[in-house]
C-alpha cells in the first residue's frame, strides 16, 4: 500500500521543514533562478513541488493553486509530510493609495471576506502570521532597502469583487471595497486568511510576502523575485534566531 499523499503526490520525509508557497506554478520558474540548486519532487492534481537549497538552508517550494480551499489541502498534506513553517510569496491587488506597483507588502493581519478560515480556526479569532516570522520578514525587507509596507491586508473568495460591474451585488461590493480603502487596508488577495488560520489552528509558523502589482509584467516579475529573496532571507534569520 502506497504512502504517497493523495493530492500532493509526495511522501513522508520527502519535504523539508521550511516551505515557500506560490499560487501560480509559473512562479516556481522564477524561484529556480534564486536557489543554488533544486530538484523536482512531485506534480499531481495541479500541485507542483520542488526541493531546493540556498546556502545552508534546505527549502521545499511549490504551487498550490488559487484560493483557500486548494491551499488548505496542500498545507494539511505538507504538514503530514513533516513541514512546519510556511511562507506565502505571491501577488496582490492594490487598495491603499499609499501602495504603489512594485512595492512589497508584508501582512500583519487579515481582514477576511472568505469563508474557509472560520471552519479552520473559528469565526472569532484574529487572522495573523507568526509574530517571530513576521518580524523576520519586516527586518529582511528593511535590510534589503526595498520599499515595503507592513499592515493589514484583505482576503476574499471572489476575485472579481474589485470589478463587480456585471454582477447583481455590484453596489454592495463597491461599498465594501471603499470601506476597506477607508480603513487603511493595503492590498487584496485570496490565500493569506487560509494560511494564517491553518497556522493558528495547528501551531505552525506562517507568514507572507506580497508583490503589489499592476499590468506591467516586467515590474511584476522583478517584484516577485524580490519577494522570493526576502522570504528566503527571512527564513534563514528565523532559524538563526531560534538557535
Amino acid at each position: 500500500m502506497s504512502n504517497e499523499l493523495y493530492h500532493l503526490g509526495c511522501k513522508l520525509g520527502e519535504v523539508h521543514k521550511d516551505v515557500l508557497l506560490f499560487g501560480d506554478p509559473a512562479r516556481c520558474e522564477l524561484a529556480k533562478k534564486v536557489f543554488d540548486e533544486y530538484s523536482f519532487l512531485s506534480s499531481k492534481r495541479g500541485f507542483i513541488l520542488y526541493n531546493g537549497r540556498v546556502g545552508q538552508l534546505n527549502v521545499t517550494f511549490g504551487a498550490l493553486g488559487i484560493g483557500g480551499p486548494s491551499w488548505c489541502i496542500g498545507l494539511h498534506e505538507l504538514a503530514l509530510c513533516g513541514s512546519e513553517l510556511f511562507v506565502r510569496v505571491g501577488t496582490a491587488g492594490i487598495i491603499s493609495p499609499d501602495v504603489m506597483p512594485g512595492d512589497i507588502v508584508i501582512p500583519s493581519e487579515v481582514v477576511s471576506d472568505e469563508s474557509l478560515s472560520k471552519y479552520v480556526l473559528g469565526s472569532d479569532k484574529e487572522l495573523k502570521p507568526d509574530k517571530s516570522l513576521f518580524d523576520c520578514l519586516v527586518a529582511t525587507a528593511h535590510r534589503r532597502d526595498r520599499k515595503y509596507h507592513a499592515g493589514k491586508v484583505h482576503s476574499k473568495d471572489f476575485l472579481y469583487m474589485e470589478e463587480p460591474d456585471s454582477y447583481p451585488l455590484k453596489e454592495k461590493l463597491m461599498r465594501r471595497m471603499e470601506s476597506l480603502r477607508s480603513a487603511g487596508i493595503l492590498v487584496t488577495e485570496m490565500e493569506c486568511a487560509s494560511l494564517f488560520s491553518f497556522g493558528g489552528a495547528r501551531s505552525y509558523a506562517t507568514g507572507a510576502v506580497l508583490a503589489a502589482i499592476n499590468s506591467d509584467e516586467n515590474l511584476s516579475v522583478q517584484t516577485q523575485i524580490a519577494a522570493i529573496n526576502i522570504a528566503l532571507d527571512a527564513v534563514i534569520k528565523y532559524r538563526s534566531d531560534q538557535r
